[in-house]
């Protein structure tokens, strides 16, 4: 009976899996970084650690609670959404909301137990870490897959009515 558990519920299994490889990579990247600066590309490109007090685009300066709220609140939308919506869901989909959630816990982890996210690149003066490019990529994906999926029920629909 538990096998067939765990053969039924293998989508689940893997995207667990995928949050917490993430999030595990996201943090040694943080922690490789501690006390050192390194450029890669001339000045423009580095290796810096940089603690950021900030939410998204600076909102939020030490507010660690709305921080917290806001990211637990969206992560529960998701996973809500990736319960309610499993039918209609492909892989693909999957794959974008996956790195939201990492993302977002990797850059929440820091905040819980730093009161500041920690900052481990830097392009032309713009820090960032490996959680906030998951998340990026991961809504950024979604809103293709989105605008894709509705470009081609707009096509359908034309097609009916020729």
């Amino acid at each position: 009976m538990l096998l067939e558990k765990i053969k039924n519920n293998r989508k689940i299994i893997l995207i667990i899996l995928a949050i917490i490889i993430l999030v595990i990579v996201d943090q040694i990247a943080k922690a490789l970084v501690v006390g050192q600066e390194k450029n890669i590309i001339n000045e423009n490109i580095k290796i810096v650690k940089m603690d950021s007090y900030n939410g998204a685009f600076g909102m939020g300066q030490n507010d660690t609670v709305t921080f917290v709220i806001a990211n637990i609140v969206v992560i529960g939308i998701i996973l809500k959404f990736m319960k309610t919506q499993e039918s209609q869901i492909d892989k693909k989909t999957y794959i974008a909301l996956t790195f939201i959630i990492a993302g977002a816990i990797g850059n929440l982890i820091d905040k819980i137990f730093k009161g500041y996210v920690v900052k481990c690149i830097s392009i032309y003066s713009i820090p960032f870490n490996i959680a906030d490019v998951l998340m990026i990529v991961g809504w950024v994906l979604l809103a293709l897959f989105f605008a894709i999926h509705t470009i081609k029920l707009k096509n359908k629909k034309e097609d009916k009515i020729e």
